[in-house]
């Protein structure tokens, strides 16, 4: 239960609360004029106090978290069993709290400062029962959710009684409503889980369908074609590498057995050029060697014709015969020399080039046998490379099949969580009914019918709704959240952990009929007392339904507070703020 809640400064208001129904009032007095207002004397504060000192996130500019409240320092005092704490949080040092848990010595008794979230899971613990189990999973309830559907804050938290905020997300809202009725939050956190895995499995089919994708990654078939060609290629080029052999003078031999084939072929070259040569100078002689005409056939000639030829014409005649044929004879031995020079030099080419044949395929049996060093890295690193594209091949396909799997194995597994959830979901009969009974108990108080609590489990978790008769009004919308609000304290109530008290602030009563507000108040005050726990709620004076309650009801007995606004000091704070 809550005690109080104080302030470093003697201005507050300190308000202290006592069991079962507790009553924040504020009055408009009869010296205040028409521009006076209860709005920020400081109902609302209590509750933004009890937040901030309760771990709350402090954002500057929101609630007391204010340049001109800077130099406060606010305390809430809270009792668990026989453990009295105290929560200190400074407006200027908002990142660490203070708790001083008194014992039955000072030396006995606990003072830590810490974070708010460490701070939080200790008030888990004691609040609510939570264990390291909810501390180590993600999507699990937290003190500050659970806490925030007992004291709601804002007028947000007043418009569903399954929400405590706009922006609370649905998971959020199912795991923690699950956890105050005791029905399986994990249930609705492996909704939660399956939801996220949806998600992914959408944007991956999505992703598959565009163009980038599809040509980034390809079809299965296709994948699986290159997959077995790049297996075909790496077994060859496996085989290769294993059969390889190095030789370390590999570049050298190449490069003269390169020399060698130019020199034969230089040699090869020069022989045909002289055989030219020879078969030129061959027909020269067998033209040398036929018959020609001499100077007795010069002088037949000319008888045949009637002529003689004079002395001196026949003695020139022998004269030139013996010229030409000293001719003949000189040009005969030339060629004749020439012919046996240029067969010697082709004879000593094709020994030469016999020569360097026989030593150039040694040098290509080498070759072909071996290899060189960077020929074999070159191999090595094809294979790697061939190895590196299959790996991401199949890759590529596994992505595939997942993706096509993906999405019945979702649906399979989301029928399972189903399952396994309605049957725990009946097994916990007991827990579901007395919630089910307790909220229809209480509109029946408020209405004179029952309302409907309605839970159910479905593909995407738990299903939260309430039904009241004449539920268009905005009156019995808030009694919703009212009678929703109270039946979770009365499931507490009878918990061995328990927060203790359930506080609602003006918001909640602001649309309802006077008739329905006194029910109400009658109805949280006898179950506070009977339970044993605190009803704490903000009222203006002017709502308070004083002609529809009883006569016995002592209103003074159960005011914990009274704000006023003819001057500063009737405000929680001494002051505005």
């Amino acid at each position: 239960m809550i005690l109080a809640v104080r302030a470093n400064k003697s201005s507050f208001r300190t308000v202290r609360f006592k069991p079962g129904l507790n009553l924040i009032f504020a009055e408009r007095t009869k010296e205040s004029t028409c521009k006076d207002s209860r709005n920020g004397l400081g109902k609302s504060t209590v509750f933004e106090i009890a937040h901030f000192c309760l771990g709350g996130r402090a954002t500057k500019g929101k609630g007391i978290v204010r340049d001109n409240l800077a130099d406060w320092v606010f305390s809430v005092d809270l009792q668990f069993g026989d453990k009295v704490l105290t929560l200190t949080r400074s407006v200027a040092e908002p990142r660490k709290i203070q708790l001083h848990e008194a014992g039955a010595s000072a030396e006995s008794g606990v003072n830590i400062g810490a974070a708010p979230d460490e701070i939080n899971w200790r008030l888990g613990r004691l609040a609510f029962g939570l264990t390291e189990h909810e501390e180590s999973v993600n999507y699990a309830p937290t003190f500050r959710s659970l806490f925030s559907y007992l004291v709601r804050r804002g007028s947000e938290a007043y418009l569903s009684p399954f929400f405590h905020h706009r922006q609370q997300q649905a998971w959020d809202q199912q795991v923690n409503v699950a956890y105050h009725l005791d029905i399986n939050w994990e249930d609705a956190r492996e909704a939660k889980l399956l939801g996220e895995d949806g998600k992914l499995v959408k944007a991956l089919k999505q992703a598959s369908k565009s163009s980038t994708f599809a040509s980034r990654v390809g079809t299965q078939g296709e994948l699986e074609v290159e997959r077995v060609r790049l297996a075909t290629m790496i077994e060859i080029e496996q085989r290769r590498l294993g059969e390889f052999r190095v030789h370390e003078d590999y570049r050298a031999i190449e490069v003269r057995a390169n020399e060698l084939t130019e020199a034969i072929h230089g040699l090869s070259n020069a022989n045909q050029q002289d055989r030219r040569f020879l078969d030129l100078y061959q027909q020269q002689m067998s033209e040398e060697a036929q018959d020609r005409l001499g100077p007795a056939q010069v002088a037949d000639v000319y008888a045949e014709l009637g002529f003689a030829l004079p002395d001196r014409v026949r003695q020139r005649l022998d004269q030139v015969e013996v010229f030409h044929a000293a001719v003949v004879q000189n040009r005969r031995s030339f060629l004749e020399d020439e012919i046996d020079r240029l067969k010697n030099e082709v004879g000593r080419r094709e020994t030469e080039i016999d020569k360097l044949d026989a030593e150039r395929a040694v040098q290509m049996q080498v070759l072909r046998t071996h290899g060189a060093l960077d020929e074999y890295q070159e191999l090595q690193a094809r294979l790697t490379e061939s190895r590196t594209r299959l790996g991401d091949i199949e890759a590529r396909i596994a992505r595939l099949r997942e993706l096509t799997d993906a999405s019945s194995q979702l649906t399979i597994r989301r029928r399972q969580m189903e399952q396994r959830a309605r049957l725990r979901f009946d097994e916990l009969i007991a827990q579901r009914d007395r919630a089910i009974s307790l909220f229809n108990g209480n509109t029946e108080a408020l209405y004179e019918a029952p309302g409907n609590l309605i839970i159910d489990v479905g593909p995407s978790g738990f299903r939260f709704n309430v039904e009241i008769e004449r539920a268009d009004s905005e009156g019995v919308n808030n009694m919703k959240i009212f009678c929703f609000d109270l039946m979770l304290s009365q499931l507490w109530a009878t918990r061995q952990t328990r927060l203790g008290f359930l506080m609602h602030d003006s918001t909640l009563f602001d649309p309802v009929d006077e008739r329905q507000v006194a029910s109400a108040l009658l109805l949280a005050k006898n179950e506070a007392e009977k339970l044993g726990f605190q009803y704490i709620c903000a009222m203006n004076s002017d709502a308070y339904p004083r002609d529809e309650l009883p006569d016995d009801f002592a209103v003074d007995e159960h005011v914990a507070v009274l704000l006023t606004d003819t001057t500063d000091d009737g405000m929680l704070l001494g002051r505005r703020f």
